[in-house]
């Protein structure tokens, strides 16, 4: 299927703190505090260094950091990308996502409106990744919604 490639950036939050101090604070080891970004359109050209190969990237990341952010891919606060996943393409374009964003998101992501749980950048994330691609953005086990923490910590959850 030809269109616009859609990305997903994954971020943890802790730098490595979550893996190596939950078992001893939650019981049981979690991978990490995931921030998320959507990768999508050209502006710009941005280059990012991950698993061993320097990644050259057109795009812009679109992210929820207390209001709805755009930047160029791995330019975001939360530093450089632990994980990069293909959401698959898009036929939508740029102008389509930003009034979406304007007339749909604009209200539900912003700083009046976080949540840490039910409202945060991987809501965001999912919601932008359904518009494009129809698809959310990949979850957690099930393991994750026993205690309101682990929501938190799990919404994105990496391939193993």
């Amino acid at each position: 299927m030809s269109g616009t490639p859609v990305k997903l950036h994954v971020y943890d939050m802790t730098q490595g703190m979550a893996k190596q101090l939950s078992r001893q604070l939650l019981g049981h080891e979690i991978e990490g505090v995931w921030h998320t970004g959507v990768i999508v359109y050209g502006v710009g050209l941005s280059r990012f260094f991950l698993a061993g190969i320097t990644h050259t990237c057109s795009a812009s990341e679109y992210f929820f950091g207390g209001g709805i952010e755009r930047s160029a891919p791995g330019a975001s606060p939360a530093g450089r990308p632990l994980h990069v996943i293909d959401l698959g393409t898009t036929a939508k374009t740029q102008v389509e996502l930003e009034q979406y964003i304007s007339s749909s998101l604009r209200q539900k992501y912003n700083v009046g409106t976080y949540h840490l749980l039910q409202n945060n950048c991987n809501n965001f994330s999912s919601d932008v990744a359904v518009f494009l691609t129809g698809k959310p953005i990949p979850s957690c086990p099930s393991v994750c919604g026993y205690h309101p923490v682990y929501a938190f910590l799990c919404v994105y959850h990496p391939a193993r």
